[in-house]
């Protein structure tokens, strides 16, 4: 399970977060890792399990027009930053979505 936080910021920036859910009575959750996020409001974020060796993470920030992209590991947690996106400043992103068979990736900007 993954979240991006808007919580206190760490190191300055906000964060996006790795949560195993185990498949005990309760479905327990336990926190994996944390990774700052290249912005200050992360909005938009999505695991994709058909791309890299164990899926890679996708994450956008709504006010610091930026995304990234996050390898994954067999537990599930992030491993290494992979792209940054930078996009024009004042622009506003608000969200995003994948082709079939993963070759683009469509972001929805808006430009003040």
């Amino acid at each position: 399970m993954y979240g991006s936080g808007w919580s206190k910021p760490v190191d300055g920036a906000r964060s996006f977060s790795s949560y195993a859910v185990h498949p005990d009575a309760n479905y327990s959750v336990s926190h994996l890792n944390t990774v700052t996020s290249c912005g200050t409001k992360p909005i938009a974020n999505e695991f994709i399990q058909d791309f890299g060796q164990h899926g890679v993470f996708y994450g956008l920030d709504f006010v610091n027009p930026c995304g990234e992209v996050w390898s994954v590991d067999a537990d599930g947690s992030f491993s290494e930053k992979l792209q940054e996106i930078r996009y024009q400043n004042g622009s506003t992103l608000h969200g995003f979505v994948e082709t079939p068979d993963l070759k683009f990736l469509y972001t929805m900007v808006s430009v003040r």
